[in-house]
């Protein structure tokens, strides 16, 4: 089994194998599940019943002014330094960002 006889027999291997994943055919609906008559409920509003009383009067709200505390200035935070834009020359190296940083990265490269 060589040649074009292989290659057909791995194409039908494979479109079988590609049917047998597809998603199977969605389940009919029963005969009598079908026939059943849909009740649908309908919805309706109810005004509440308005009383009026002729003893009552409006309470109008007594609010007291309450003194409010200011609060304190505070200084102007000064901005952190950008060090994208920072570089300087170490021991003969061009050194770009925060000397300071926790990590440093060299780069050995001919493009500088």
């Amino acid at each position: 089994m060589t040649g074009p006889r292989l290659h057909f027999a791995i194409l039908v291997a494979c479109l079988l194998l590609i049917a047998a994943c597809g998603a199977s055919a969605p389940e009919q609906p029963a005969a009598n599940e079908s026939a059943a008559p849909v009740v649908v409920a309908e919805a309706t509003s109810t005004p509440l019943p308005v009383e009026p009383t002729a003893t009552s009067a409006p309470v109008e709200p007594t609010a007291t002014p309450q003194p409010v505390a200011q609060p304190a200035p505070t200084n102007t935070p000064e901005p952190e330094a950008d060090w994208t834009q920072t570089a300087a020359l170490v021991d003969g190296l061009y050194v770009r960002g925060n000397p300071n940083a926790p990590i440093r990265l060299i780069d050995y490269s001919d493009f500088f």
